[in-house]
């Protein structure tokens, strides 16, 4: 069946709850959020009002976020380097500038991380693995998602320029309306510092070129499972960094260093790896990854009185797993040549791309 046709620079008209917009709205926050347990799912019916009230907040944020980046890095013909870069200066502006986590000494929810790593008056490790977790689970999964679910909206604004400028107002007004009501506010010169940290990120996105992590030619090395494990490395990467380091003997640097490292050994593999003949289904596999791995973290969080969060892992899982019919289905073996296609988002094999 032929596609609708479609306005240049548009994307095809969808009912609403088929919408990427509304994918993007119950990824971010989500994932992230509520795939983790970091807000509480089971209160949707423990308490509905309070629930709507803090998802729309998260949504304020997380929402706005993704798709200012995913129409900024668009717009600037850049690639998923400059999504994972702008990720990072999102998860600055959320946990420094927002809810001031990066300088909270004690309690939830940075626990021992308020003293390991701590200098100067900021949390220095929590600060990366925070970042580094918002760039990759909070933007660059979302983002991943929807492109895979919509191929057809990979090279596509989502939204006019009258609707970024309002997601623009919504997300600062959350930043800003937040951030003057969180406890551990910040010192006027670590407030500037951390702008300057984003400034820095956004620069670096700007002048990353847009062939970069772009795959190159022919055909995936090796099973496509390999991605799956990949995917999987992050979220245990980013625990045992967090959670088990700390209560070692290891010193902070120490354990930032093993993040960092493990983290680059994730990527770097995936660029050894990946080819574009088949790199949508290599995206998928590692999204598969990302998000099983939360299955057993949810198993956890049902003792820890948040059962929906288990529920909310094993259907994502489900549905990913549904997916990959479809996606086999449409992603019929191509060679692209070098440097074809649009630079970010240009189509189904673009998701890992670039």
């Amino acid at each position: 069946m032929e596609s609708p046709p479609t306005v240049p620079g548009s994307t095809p008209a969808r009912r609403w709850w088929k919408s990427p917009l509304l994918l993007l709205l119950l990824l971010t926050p989500g994932i992230p959020e509520y795939l983790t347990g970091s807000s509480s799912a089971t209160l949707l019916f423990l308490n509905p009002a309070a629930f709507a009230l803090f998802f729309l907040l998260n949504a304020g944020l997380y929402t706005t976020g993704a798709l200012l980046i995913r129409e900024t890095v668009l717009r600037w013909g850049k690639g998923w380097g400059s999504v994972l870069l702008l990720g990072g200066a999102y998860g600055i502006a959320e946990e420094g500038l927002m809810v001031h986590t990066f300088f909270q000494p004690s309690g939830n929810p940075v626990g021992i991380l308020g003293s390991y790593g701590h200098l100067w008056g900021v949390n220095w490790f929590w600060a990366l693995g925070l970042a580094a977790f918002h760039a990759v689970y909070s933007i660059a999964l979302p983002l991943l998602l929807v492109g895979i679910v919509s191929p057809e909206t990979n090279g596509h604004p989502l939204v006019a320029a009258r609707g970024l400028r309002l997601a623009a107002v919504v997300f600062l007004a959350d930043v800003g309306i937040v951030g003057a009501i969180a406890p551990s506010r910040p010192s006027f010169a670590l407030a500037v510092l951390f702008l300057g940290a984003i400034g820095v990120l956004i620069a670096l996105a700007y002048r990353l070129p847009a062939d970069f992590l772009r795959p190159r030619p022919g055909r995936t090395i090796g099973s496509l499972g390999t991605f799956a494990w990949l995917g999987a490395a992050w979220f245990p990467l980013w625990l045992v960094t967090g959670s088990i380091l700390p209560r070692t003997a290891v010193p902070a640097v120490g354990a930032g260093i093993v993040l960092v490292l493990g983290e680059l050994a994730v990527l770097a593999r995936i660029v050894q790896r990946l080819r574009a003949e088949d790199a949508e289904r290599a995206a998928l596999s590692f999204a598969t990854g990302m998000i099983a791995i939360l299955v057993p973290w949810g198993l956890l969080l049902v003792f820890a009185t948040n059962p929906v969060a288990l529920l909310l892992d094993a259907a994502l899982l489900y549905l990913l797993v549904r997916l990959r019919g479809p996606v086999w289905a449409r992603t019929a073996p191509r060679v692209e040549s070098p440097g074809s296609g649009a630079p970010f988002l240009d189509g189904p094999a673009a998701p890992l791309a670039g």
